[in-house]
């Protein structure tokens, strides 16, 4: 058997073949139709060219694909790749160290302290955040926040926005501790680092300095600011904001899916602004307050004080004390709702700035002016006397039994213009200023002329907010103000012409043209800001003595009313000063308010030394009177203090 072929035998008859599948079908091999068997086969092959046709299709379809995915990636494919790095990243603000503020012999007068806020990212917060509980309750342990704020400052936030808002300000190290190692966990949340503002004389310079406060949606919507920004609220912190805030830096986070910031990078550094130096000397303003507290403290019948002090050589201001006053430390940091309320409802209103804001009828204090617009006019000659016997007494045609009387504050006897300004003579003044007997008088329109010409009834534009413009009544005025107390007539003139009626000057206002009467009748602009240094004190800016106007007047006129003025701290109405061992001129007032003219406003302006002077210092003390509350022994103290000690000291 081995080596034995075997092979296969075909049995035709149990062969079946496809034409026997299909009966119908042609016979399978039909010799009289030979191409039967390849028509009526079931399958048949693929001829070659056809592979070759696919072949080709395929290749340029693939071509073709591969150039448009080319061609997107190079047009589109940098705007992907932004779009996926700001669906990864936010980029927020660097607060800038606010400038600090010197005093113009360069002490501190703010600091920069650091601070902790909590703010929130809308965008990472988790959904209903104030529907969850835990979240809650942490907050309100940490924070020692009412869940009622809670929920409200949750509920009604922008969770489209990407901005950080802040939920808690200036957080303890106590708070600090306890929140920074739960929101790791939290997403949105993030404490922010900072700095909030410090005043060293916060009572002192409360209403100059002002202070600054949290931005608020008024301010937002400006544009300029981001919500977690400090702006200035008052005072220089207000009025030189744009100066001080300098620029904001910019910082990169890289935030993962679940709304953790991952990565913090730097785009810019925060530049701080500016450096103010102030032509405020801290000393000058610290003793006119102290001596303000010391004086006046504990007086019911006193309401407030202020005082100006201006150097009439160049116009800057040395020192503006309004009292009382505030701890503007109190703003700085977030004042409390009852801390708020309670300096609102204060009667003597520590938030009012008096020396700029506070309006007041001069008094006495406005005779200098009335005089000299007597001599400028030939009013008067300077030796002509007058009999001052305690009142004026106008008839009046329609009762002559009711006639108008004018009082004077006593009887003087018989005066010329140097003893009336010396001692306040009313008689004398009513006289030039509205006319009685042989003399014709000012009239209101000229009286009007001249105290305009000093500036009276227009802003000063200090470079401080809020200021008022005072008031220099006309006839004009009281027709469209006044329409049932009837027309202008001489009563209205000799009010005016001793400073009472409805004329009103600031403080500010006051000091300001004492110092053109001593200054060659230059009116200077008051100046708060002295010069712009950099962190080493170098001076980058100097901010020169602006003279705004000035007022022509014939200089023996002038001696005459200097002379009046010498007389008053000589032997007149501030008699008192005589006895300082410099040089000094003035003059007082005494000005009526209240319900039936019941009260007295004491003003006491001065100028030392007489010749070359360097210091003009007008106070008023409202509901004064005379005594020790008035304000010439407060005037007196501080001139003492300033020329027979403190510049002594720098010597």
């Amino acid at each position: 058997m081995v080596g034995k072929k075997f092979k296969i035998k075909r049995n035709n008859a149990f062969v079946i073949e496809p034409e026997e599948i299909l009966p119908d079908a042609p016979l399978y091999n039909d010799p009289k139709n030979p191409k039967a068997y390849l028509e009526n086969k079931l399958e048949s092959a693929i001829p070659d060219f056809v592979f070759y046709i696919l072949g080709i299709i395929f290749l340029i379809v693939s071509f073709g694909l591969i150039i448009y995915s080319s061609k997107l990636q190079a047009e589109s494919g940098s705007a992907y790749i932004l779009a996926a790095e700001k669906n990864a990243s936010r980029v927020y603000p660097i607060a800038a160290p606010r400038g600090i503020i010197y005093d113009r012999n360069l002490i501190p007068l703010v600091e920069n302290k650091p601070n902790f806020d909590l703010v929130v990212i809308p965008e990472l917060l988790p959904e209903n955040i104030y529907e969850n509980k835990n979240i809650l309750d942490f907050l309100e342990i940490s924070l020692k926040m009412e869940r009622g704020l809670l929920i409200n400052f949750f509920s009604n936030l922008d969770y489209n926005s990407t901005e950080p808002i802040p939920l808690a300000f200036g957080l303890s190290h106590e708070e600090i501790l306890k929140i920074e190692s739960q929101i790791v966990d939290l997403p949105g949340f993030r404490l922010e680092k900072g700095s909030v503002r410090y005043y060293p004389f916060g009572y002192e310079l409360a209403h100059v300095l002002g202070y600054t406060g949290r931005v608020n949606q008024q301010e937002l919507k400006t544009g300029k600011y981001f919500p977690t920004d400090y702006v200035g609220k008052s005072g220089v912190e207000l009025f030189y904001d744009e100066i001080l805030r300098g620029s904001a830096g910019l910082r990169r986070f890289n935030v993962n899916a679940r709304g953790h910031i991952q990565k913090e990078d730097l785009i810019s550094l925060p530049a701080s602004g500016p450096n103010l130096v102030l032509s405020i000397d801290v000393n000058l303003q610290k003793k006119i307050y102290d001596q303000f507290k010391t004086s006046l403290g504990g007086v019911s019948s006193v309401d407030g004080a202020a005082a100006v002090a201006i150097d009439p050589q160049s116009g800057e201001i040395l020192a503006l004390v309004s009292w009382p006053s505030f701890d503007n430390n109190l703003f700085a940091s977030g004042i409390s709702v009852s801390g708020f309320k309670s300096l609102v409802s204060d009667k003597n209103k520590p938030l009012f700035h008096r020396p700029i804001s506070g309006v007041y009828p001069p008094g006495s204090s406005i005779k200098p002016f009335i005089a000299l617009a007597a001599l400028e006019e030939n009013i008067i000659d300077p030796k002509k006397t007058i009999y001052a016997g305690g009142q004026i007494v106008i008839p009046n045609p329609y009762n002559p039994s009711n006639p108008s009387v004018f009082k004077d504050w006593k009887v003087h006897g018989i005066v010329d213009m140097v003893k009336a300004i010396a001692n306040s003579v009313d008689v004398y003044f009513y006289t030039i200023g509205g006319g009685y007997g042989d003399v014709k008088g000012l009239g209101i329109d000229r009286i009007q002329k001249y105290l305009e010409l000093f500036d009276f009834g227009y802003l000063t534009d200090i470079d401080l907010p809020a200021e008022a413009s005072g008031l220099v009544p006309t006839p004009v005025w009281k027709a469209a103000n006044k329409n049932n107390a009837g027309p202008w007539n001489i009563g209205n003139t000799y009010h005016v012409s001793i400073g009472q009626g409805d004329l009103l000057v600031t403080p500010l206002q006051l000091a300001k043209a004492f110092v053109a009467l001593v200054a060659d009748g230059k009116l200077f602009k008051p100046t708060i800001l002295k010069s712009l240094v950099d962190d080493k004190l170098g001076t980058v800016e100097q901010i020169e003595p602006e003279v705004i106007g000035s007022v022509s007047f014939n200089q023996s006129n002038l001696k005459v009313v200097m002379e009046g003025m010498s007389g008053t701290t000589a032997y007149g109405t501030a008699a008192s000063f005589s006895s300082l061992p410099f040089s000094s001129a003035g003059k007082t007032g005494t000005a009526q308010f209240g319900p039936g003219n019941s009260r007295t406003h004491s003003w006491m302006n001065a100028v030392a030394p007489t010749e070359n002077s360097s210091l003009v210092l007008t106070v008023v003390v409202e509901g004064g009177g005379d005594g020790p509350t008035s304000a010439v022994p407060l005037a007196r103290e501080i001139l003492r203090w300033y020329f027979d000690e403190y510049q002594k000291q720098g010597q």
